[in-house]
């Protein structure tokens, strides 16, 4: 925490995670993002097509099917496909970040186009480790999980050092508002 900065008082602590959880569902089940896995379909064979491999994405809006397919591999992109859930999460964190509302769209809009951008990467990986013959769980399930965890630090710190200041700082301080809240009702 930095000198002179206050832990807010709980009330502000509880209106922070409720923003954020709030923003954070809504942006998630508003929709099953058939245009945002359509587009990061075709972004992917775009550039999967511009190294010299084969790819075609397609997608049916009536069913809701999304897919990728090419020499040795077929696969569909739901909902989770999109990125929409660390989009979601992390926007909600910035639109609870006390900050002009300036900061907030700009904050909103990097982290929809990085993530757009970074899920793109990760499905090229998937795509790539799993032609060369490596299993679903490890070119998938562990090459998501070691991206998504990458990606939304180092998007996390950008936001910090670039759009929102105070971004970190303000998750910090309410971490710690609701903590020593909790360690004070306690030890009455």
């Amino acid at each position: 925490m930095k000198q002179g900065q206050e832990i807010p008082p709980l009330l502000n602590c509880i209106a922070y995670l409720a923003i954020a959880i709030l923003v954070t569902i809504f942006l998630f089940y508003i929709s099953e993002y058939y245009w945002l896995r359509l587009y990061t379909a075709q972004g992917t064979s775009w550039l999967i097509n511009f190294f010299g491999f084969e790819s075609e994405a397609s997608g049916v809006e009536s069913s809701g099917y999304v897919g990728i397919s090419g020499t040795g591999f077929s696969f569909q992109l739901i909902k989770i496909c999109s990125g929409i859930e660390a989009i979601a999460l992390v926007s909600g964190l910035i639109l609870a970040t006390p900050t002009t509302w300036k900061r907030k769209s700009i904050g909103v809009l990097f982290i929809t186009f990085g993530i757009f951008l970074a899920n793109i990467l990760r499905i090229i990986t998937t795509i790539v480790l799993y032609t060369q013959g490596y299993g679903m769980y490890i070119a998938h399930e562990v090459v998501s999980a070691i991206f998504t965890i990458i990606f939304i630090i180092v998007f996390i710190l950008m936001i910090q050092a670039w759009i929102v200041p105070n971004f970190i700082d303000s998750l910090i301080n309410t971490l710690t508002g609701i903590v020593r809240a909790v360690k004070g009702k306690k030890a009455s």
